[in-house]
């Protein structure tokens, strides 16, 4: 009876390059088209996968994709009167701050 050993993966099949960005604190809009940016980027093939580190330059409300505006015109203050943004992502909205 022969024995078969274990082959090691090819090399492609098991590294993967992952970048990471540790931005500036930024503000709402800039971080969401940054977001999409290299969410685009990474769909085409034309960038690695990315882990993107970050923070809000001043709090802001991000809404889900499908999420009505008109919910966040309903938010009481001080929620209601932050910037708000919307998010490629699903869910509802969510306050970010730092």
């Amino acid at each position: 009876m022969s024995r078969t050993e274990p082959q090691p993966a090819p090399p492609d099949a098991t590294s993967a390059e992952i970048r990471l960005v540790n931005d500036e604190s930024l503000d709402g809009a800039i971080n969401m088209a940054r977001d999409e940016a290299l969410l685009d980027g990474v769909r085409s093939g034309t960038s690695p996968a990315t882990l993107r580190l970050y923070e809000w330059a001043a709090p802001t409300v991000s809404l889900g994709y499908f999420q009505p505006y008109a919910q966040y015109e309903t938010l009481a203050p001080p929620a209601g009167e932050l910037p708000v943004v919307r998010r490629l992502t699903g869910g509802g909205a969510i306050l970010h701050d730092r």
